[in-house]
């Protein structure tokens, strides 16, 4: 009489785990996904806007969207006492993060053209508190404080360990935690979240951009585009004045969010 002993095969475990590992991994990944709405706020050149914001994000990639309400764009500059705004309508606005390519996109528009700013991940030296009394909660979140000084202007952020996503409005990004309440010492910019999803049960879309027909472009060759139109609209102004007013010279003061990039050598002084 012959006796068989049926062995497991060792393929078929190995696969089985496998599968195993990748179900959990993307489990992980989908209950690690949040959505949350910010309160934006900003003071410039006499206006006061106040609007809601969205971001959307999971372990490596991220998405923050103005909608179609806002009808301004948030950068502003100031020739003498004329200040000069971007007034037009406009489709959504997105800044897109994947860290995992390290790639960063944003869209963005100039007297109407619709441009897709390629930029890379900005570089942000936060500095974290280790203050115990540096702490205070927001939405019910336990969060700490951090310090950034980035293109210029000095923010202080409130950021949530209990939210290990490193995303946050804006540019913002690469916290140890979602940032819930984000400002500049001026306050003149603020995002405060005011509604949290976390963890969210949606599937997100990381890809819109890819579907906007828009212009191609560089971070540094917008800002010169950026630049040369509020020229423009510079000359307009002086074409503007009575024939018997002469200017001897006509300082353009830069006031958007990013006052200082990379590869400028001088600094914007603001009035």
């Amino acid at each position: 009489m012959s006796i068989f002993i049926l062995h497991p095969n060792p393929m078929k475990k190995t696969i089985y785990l496998l599968f195993f590992c990748s179900y959990l991994a993307l489990k992980a990944q989908q209950s690690n996904t949040l959505s949350v709405e910010y309160s934006f706020y900003t003071s410039l050149g006499g206006r006061v806007i106040q609007e809601r914001t969205e971001l959307k994000c999971s372990n490596t990639q991220s998405i923050f969207q103005y909608s179609l309400q806002n009808k301004m764009s948030n950068q502003v500059d100031r020739i003498n006492d004329e200040t000069i705004a971007i007034n037009l309508k406009s489709p959504d606005t997105y800044y897109i993060f994947d860290l995992s390519k390290n790639v960063f996109t944003f869209t963005n528009n100039i007297n109407g053209k619709l441009y897709k700013v390629n930029e890379g991940v900005p570089t942000m030296k936060w500095v974290l508190s280790e203050k115990s009394e540096d702490t205070k909660k927001i939405n019910g979140f336990l969060c700490n404080k951090a310090t950034l000084n980035f293109r210029g202007r000095n923010y202080i952020a409130w950021y949530s360990p209990k939210i290990p996503l490193p995303f946050g409005p804006w540019k913002f990004s690469r916290l140890p935690g979602l940032v819930l309440e984000i400002y500049d010492t001026e306050n003149i910019y603020r995002w405060s979240a005011v509604k949290i999803v976390y963890p969210s049960k949606d599937k997100f879309d990381f890809k819109p951009i890819e579907q906007i027909k828009g212009i191609g472009i560089t971070l540094k060759e917008f800002v010169e585009k950026y630049e040369e139109s509020i020229k423009t609209k510079q000359d307009i102004i002086l074409g503007r004045l009575p024939r018997d007013i002469k200017l001897e010279s006509v300082t353009l003061t830069r006031e958007s969010i990013e006052l200082l990039y990379e590869w400028e050598n001088k600094k914007y002084i603001k009035n």
